[in-house]
């Protein structure tokens, strides 16, 4: 198996940071290239969560083409081969799975993680991966206990939480630890549980203010800890209700962005003359926008509507034809989402 096309971006990126390449390519640094990798996962993210699969496929191809530069200039640092890196790559994903590759046994996808977590732990700690001990995946020792080898601090034991890098979005970090949690059985019965725990944080924060306007001083360590339980337990209540808070988050942020960007198309985008309106210039400038966006979805959905009308018509009428056992639902209800994919 060849990949003469991955050869060939790999030379085209050489060339572009060569002595006679592009100014901008030649001025980057190991650390503007990860930030712009960054931005290419979250563009193909954003494409393939809506399951726009052209938009994904040009999508990953920037993001192949970031990674291929971000190893270009770790390279030159750090001289080794793009296949040395895949080589990296593949020898990981064996280990990590010796119940493909080896004779462990992981039935589920959770017995999977486990042994993923336990024998990222050990390789960390410059242990050999070591077989399970009887009872399944990730029981017995973890190394809690053992004496560290002089050098970096101990990495703790194996956990049941999702192990996620300290750059994941906070937002997907809170919904993969209680999904992980709950896993285990600690968790609230049903959303209206989470929703009367919101409200107990919601009063706690409010405590904080009460106390932070008498006594500015000292008191925002507390404020930033309230607020962080109160995101905390909204995440959960979106997990309950079996939404991604990213998702949710995504799309009133962009709701915001389009009204708001109405009010200043009011305003002929003049930076000076938005700020001159004032608040309660502004307040009835935003209701308007809000009206009209509200008005140009529903006519934009009513296309949609009226053809989920037909089909259900169809469908009743094809029904009544021909009695006998009930149909599917035209749009099945969306099964509960599969697990993340292992962090690398």
């Amino acid at each position: 198996m060849s990949f003469p096309e991955l050869s060939r971006l790999l030379a085209i990126l050489e060339r572009l940071r060569g002595p006679d390449g592009c100014p901008w390519d030649r001025k980057q640094t190991l650390a503007s290239a990860a930030r712009f990798l960054a931005d290419e996962v979250h563009e193909y993210a954003d494409a393939a969560i809506v399951g726009d699969l052209e938009e994904s496929r040009a999508e990953l191809a920037d993001l192949l083409y970031m990674v291929c530069f971000n190893w270009l200039l770790l390279s030159e640092q750090a001289p080794g081969t793009f296949d040395a890196v895949a080589g990296a790559g593949a020898d990981k994903l064996v280990r990590r799975h010796p119940h493909v590759f080896g004779t462990e046994q992981a039935l589920t996808a959770e017995d999977s993680q486990i042994l993923w977590n336990r024998i990222k732990a050990q390789e960390r700690r410059g242990e050999p991966a070591r077989a399970a001990p009887e009872g399944g995946p990730g029981t017995g020792p973890t190394g809690a206990g053992e004496t560290a080898p002089p050098g970096p601090p101990p990495i703790p034991p194996p956990s049941v939480l999702k192990d996620l890098s300290p750059s994941t979005s906070p937002l997907r970090q809170a919904f993969a630890y209680g999904s992980s949690a709950a896993e285990f059985g600690f968790d609230w019965p049903d959303a209206e549980s989470v929703h009367a725990k919101l409200g107990e944080e919601l009063q706690e924060l409010q405590e904080v203010w009460v106390v932070r306007t008498a006594q500015a001083a000292g008191q925002r360590a507390n404020a930033l800890e309230e607020l962080g339980d109160v995101l905390f337990t909204v995440t959960q209540l979106a997990r309950k209700l079996d939404i991604d808070p990213d998702a949710a988050l995504r799309v009133t942020n962009a709701k915001f962005a389009r009204r708001f960007r109405r009010v200043e198309a009011e305003q002929g985008f003049d930076a000076q003359q938005l700020r001159a309106m004032g608040r309660q210039q502004l307040a009835a400038a935003w209701r308007a926008a809000k009206e009209l966006d509200a008005a140009e979805r529903a006519a934009h959905a009513e296309p949609t509507k009226r053809t989920e009308r037909a089909k259900r018509a169809q469908r009743m009428e094809r029904e009544q034809r021909a009695p006998g056992p009930a149909q599917p639902p035209l749009d099945p209800p969306s099964g509960q989402p599969s697990s993340s994919r292992k962090p690398l």
